[in-house]
């Protein structure tokens, strides 16, 4: 699961003994496991922290002794559910990222990708608006997203090269 570093990071900060976040976490996912189906849950980051949580919550009700700070802390804690401004920032620069490696496809791919991915039109409205058969949107789309793939490749591959230099002192390879 992506978000357990949080719901661990949330765990540590509640004071929580190590040994205690892993039982936690575990429990968790046992809970995820027996549910018989998933699909009205709309945000699993927010359902997992919550459930452990609660569960941490009937643990500490449990134990006799309990340290004050903890309690308040999960009284304290309400979880927001917009991105943090890092998950933001790093959206918005992602987004960049892929707008300008669009303008590098073909017009019509770039077009087709716009009209399909953000304009949410179906294969058959943008091929009857472009006078084209509806294969012939198909390719195009699974031509550019090939396209895009490798160039979004390319550029980790250089950022990565790029760090790698950095601990390094920026010497050059």
């Amino acid at each position: 699961m992506p978000h357990e570093p949080f719901v661990r990071r949330w765990l540590r900060g509640a004071r929580v003994p190590p040994e205690e976040i892993d039982e936690l976490i575990q429990d968790g996912y046992c809970r995820f496991a027996m549910l018989d189906a998933v699909d009205h849950i709309e945000r699993p980051d927010i359902y997992f922290f919550s459930m452990v949580r609660h569960q941490l919550g009937r643990r500490r009700k449990r134990a006799r002794v309990v340290p004050i700070d903890t309690m308040s802390d999960l009284g304290e804690f309400v979880h927001d559910e917009a991105p943090s401004p890092e998950r933001e920032v790093a959206g918005q620069l992602a987004f960049g990222r892929l707008k300008t490696m669009l303008e590098d496809l073909p017009e019509r791919c770039r077009r087709i990708i716009e009209m399909r991915k953000f304009d949410g039109l179906s294969q058959r409205e943008i091929a009857s608006t472009l006078g084209i058969t509806e294969s012939m949107v198909e390719n195009n789309i699974q031509a550019g997203l090939r396209q895009l793939r490798a160039a979004w490749a390319k550029d980790e591959a250089l950022a990565s090269e790029a760090f790698a230099r950095l601990g390094e002192g920026g010497r050059r390879a």
